[in-house]
């Protein structure tokens, strides 16, 4: 059962080897045949071999047609037509031929060959041997001699080992890579699913605020102050529902969008990261910002304050092993260019590491550090049209240098929660049914929905939205993807089996936001897909854009 593991797992995403193994055994062994047989004859050939090698091919190419209880043993007959293709197929035909030079060398090559068809070194060899072993066994059985071994015939065995050696540091750089790779989609995975743990009580957070609003009016004084002090916090959690994203978009490798980028004050963005940023006790007075210059640039401010908060915390760090160290922040202008200088008093880092900063998982000093940050402070620089890079003193202090290209535009004002385009007339009339597990979420999205003037039922799950849709009218669903009984996915796909809602919308919510499943909603049948937590905004300017 041990063994039967491993050759599963060695061979579960090999789905393009089983296709390309399968064809070629079914053509390959029968054409040679032909060739060495009728064209260029005098060798020794195995009509049975040949015919047997692609007569087993063809279970391998109607694989997807094996009932699911026997595809579970597929990868054991793998195994073993692998061996018959080329270890015994091989090694048989070269012992007949008595090791002439030409079968000698397709022996070679089918080593090298076999090694692609495995990732575990130690199943290849394994493979390898026993194929041999058995080819051995039959010549012996079948010849009227055995071949005599000389010093010539070792000679020509001497290509052999470098071949094997060849296989074994392939199949090195191959586990690497594949090792980065899971690495990598494990990385994936863990972000998406962290940011939606993540989101869950920012969300919580976010009902609680509504609520508090609902229950004040403008035109009493406490209840300006509370208004002023909940879109404070609704500031705060959407800035770190942006990190979340931004640390997503990371992980995924995904480029940044400068499409949606606006003109914003250094300044006032310098003094919204300091207001913002969760300082420890005693750590704010370390932060000297000098304000005496300030410019404008093209960007985020959301992606601006990720680029500060990260040189922060890293700064901040060593404050515990260097409480003399202190941060100063200001900038100044240099050959048209805007250049801000972080600049801290701490450990200093190597001449050797500098180089490496801004590569991927390349940390310093900080074995809870996952080498994400400062690459994509990076690709944050690049997407503003500047630079980043650093110069240090090991011991003394280091300094980042952020280089910004000049910006004479005026500054934009970002749009006012409250001041969003309300729904058309057309959309107030609709009724919206929203497919939520989280009733957290739910709750939001649909307080947002009702308050635009749209009419919303909620369901719990793809299997209840089904139900309600068989009782009542809806003209859009908003569908959330991952939920218990009965996924996104899967319910729309059940929906668009029915021909009455072939021209229903179905808008996807999603906490995960990888390109991955986002086709995979688009690909059920659903018209469009959102990233949560949603904004009111976003919901309003959706529902406008579907009943213009």
């Amino acid at each position: 059962m041990n063994f039967f593991k491993i050759l599963d797992k060695a061979n579960k995403k090999n789905t393009f080897l089983y296709w390309a193994g399968g064809y070629v055994g079914l053509f390959a062994h029968p054409l040679y045949w032909y060739i060495w047989t009728y064209i260029y004859p005098g060798f020794y050939e195995s009509t049975f071999f040949r015919f047997l090698c692609s007569a087993v091919s063809i279970p391998v190419i109607l694989l997807s047609f094996w009932p699911e209880r026997l595809k579970v043993y597929f990868p054991i007959y793998w195994f073993f037509f692998l061996m018959l293709q080329l270890p015994i197929t091989f090694t048989y035909l070269m012992l007949m031929n008595k090791f002439t030079g030409m079968w000698l060398i397709c022996e070679t090559m089918m080593i090298l060959v076999l090694a692609v068809f495995y990732q575990r070194f130690i199943l290849y060899c394994l493979n390898l041997t026993i194929g041999i072993a058995i080819a051995t066994i039959v010549y012996m059985h079948n010849a009227a001699e055995i071949f005599a071994f000389d010093d010539d015939f070792i000679a020509l065995l001497i290509p052999l080992p470098m071949a094997i050696f060849c296989i074994i540091i392939f199949n090195y750089a191959l586990n690497k890579g594949n090792i980065l790779a899971e690495t990598n989609e494990i990385l994936k995975s863990l972000g998406g699913s962290i940011a939606h743990e993540i989101r869950n009580p920012l969300n919580s957070i976010l009902v609680a605020i509504e609520e508090i609003e609902g229950l004040h009016k403008k035109e009493d004084p406490l209840g300006l102050k509370t208004i002023l002090l909940t879109k404070i916090c609704k500031e705060l959690i959407n800035n770190g529902n942006s990190i979340i994203n931004i640390t997503l978009q990371n992980i995924q490798g995904k480029p940044i969008d400068s499409s949606l980028f606006i003109t914003l004050s250094f300044k006032k963005c310098m003094y919204w990261v300091l207001d913002s940023y969760a300082f420890r006790a005693g750590e704010r007075s370390k932060v000297t910002f000098k304000d005496n210059y300030d410019f404008y640039f093209k960007g985020d401010a959301s992606l601006f304050s990720y680029t500060m908060f990260n040189l922060l915390k890293n700064a901040l760090y060593y404050l515990k092993s260097y409480p003399e160290s202190t941060i100063e922040i200001k900038a100044h202008c240099i050959n048209g260019k805007n250049l801000v200088c972080f600049r801290d008093t701490g450990p200093g880092i190597p001449a050797r590491i500098i180089p490496k900063l801004f590569d991927n998982f390349a940390t310093f000093g900080k074995s809870e550090g996952t080498g994400l940050g400062l690459p994509f402070c990076k690709r944050v620089m690049d997407s503003f049209g500047g630079s980043i890079y650093c110069r240090s003193v090991e011991g003394q202090y280091t300094e980042f240098f952020l280089v910004f290209p000049s910006c004479d535009d005026v500054p934009q004002i970002e749009i006012d929660q409250e001041t969003t385009k309300p729904a058309d007339a057309s959309v107030k009339t609709t009724w919206v049914l929203l497919v939520d597990d989280d009733i957290t979420s739910s709750t939001i999205t649909s307080k947002y929905l009702i308050r635009s003037g749209v009419q919303c039922d909620v369901a719990e799950n793809g299997q209840v939205a089904l139900d309600m849709l068989a009782i009542k009218d809806y003209q859009a669903v908003f569908m959330d993807l991952q939920m218990p009984v009965m996924n996104g996915i899967e319910a729309t796909e059940k929906i668009r089996l029915q021909q009455k809602f072939k021209d229903l919308i179905i808008i996807g919510l999603t906490g995960a936001s990888s390109e991955i499943e986002i086709q995979t909603a688009l690909n059920s049948g659903m018209n469009d897909c959102l990233t949560k937590p949603v904004r009111r905004e976003q919901l309003i300017e959706k529902l406008n854009h579907f009943f213009k």
